[in-house]
């Protein structure tokens, strides 16, 4: 066995964020545990504690954000819920006014048809990755909120990286550019697999959408099918 190396720091500089010095720590408890060694706790637990702080610090970025003009009216920070290890990561557009009470995605009207489809597919909040493209909910609602979206990528594009799904399911416009970059709309994009940074991601109608206009349920649920397949669990009902 190669020996214990006598030394080695974990070489954090005082300008590491908080994440980066989480990773650090969790990298090196895993060097220890190559080793035998029984002097620190390296169990799943301490290594799945230590990824919440990971999270928590992407999150600090977002509560602290002031990259565009909705930081200044935001009332809360709508951050990620559910499984921050799902195989399905669920990315919508932007928050609800109820969302911006609860600081939880989905928490009005829209939130309720999310549980709906979730459900069809034998899942459930818990079991998923849900987040909003744009963080925080606007005064009132804004015709175009590009601005928003480039300000907030960065901030989803941190928790994409750290949830790692194998799927994802863009609901609306908003959400899909904010993955993909293509100003194209919904119609032409939702009904196949796009790719970003290897995951598959189904683009398909803003849960909003299909509140005001029910006939889309039926496409929207053709792509849900889409996932599903992908993801393996048998259909069990219908939208």
């Amino acid at each position: 066995m190669e020996p214990i190396p006598q030394e080695r720091e974990i070489k954090s500089q005082p300008n590491n964020s908080f994440g980066d010095l989480t990773k650090e720590i969790t990298s090196y408890l895993k060097y220890l545990s190559q080793f035998g060694l029984r002097g620190v706790e390296c169990s799943d637990k301490t290594l799945k504690i230590i990824r919440s702080w990971e999270l928590s610090a992407i999150f600090l970025d977002m509560v602290s954000c002031k990259n565009c003009n909705l930081s200044e009216h935001r009332k809360r920070t709508v951050c990620g819920r559910g499984d921050a290890g799902a195989d399905l990561m669920i990315i919508g557009g932007m928050p609800e006014p109820e969302d911006a009470r609860t600081g939880e995605p989905y928490s009005g009207r829209e939130g309720e048809l999310l549980s709906k489809i979730l459900a069809a597919m034998n899942l459930n909040r818990e079991s998923v990755y849900i987040t909003p493209a744009v963080k925080c909910c606007a005064p009132e609602a804004p015709e175009s909120v590009t601005a928003n979206i480039k300000a907030c990528k960065a901030h989803l594009l941190k928790e994409v990286e750290f949830v790692k799904p194998k799927i994802i399911c863009a609901f609306g416009e908003r959400a899909s550019r904010a993955l993909l970059g293509v100003p194209l709309p919904i119609q032409r994009l939702r009904g196949r697999f796009h790719s970003f940074q290897g995951i598959q991601v189904m683009p398909t109608y803003s849960l909003g959408h299909l509140l005001a206009h029910a006939e889309d349920k039926r496409a929207t649920w053709e792509d849900i099918k889409l996932v599903m397949r992908s993801m393996g669990p048998a259909e069990q009902t219908e939208l």
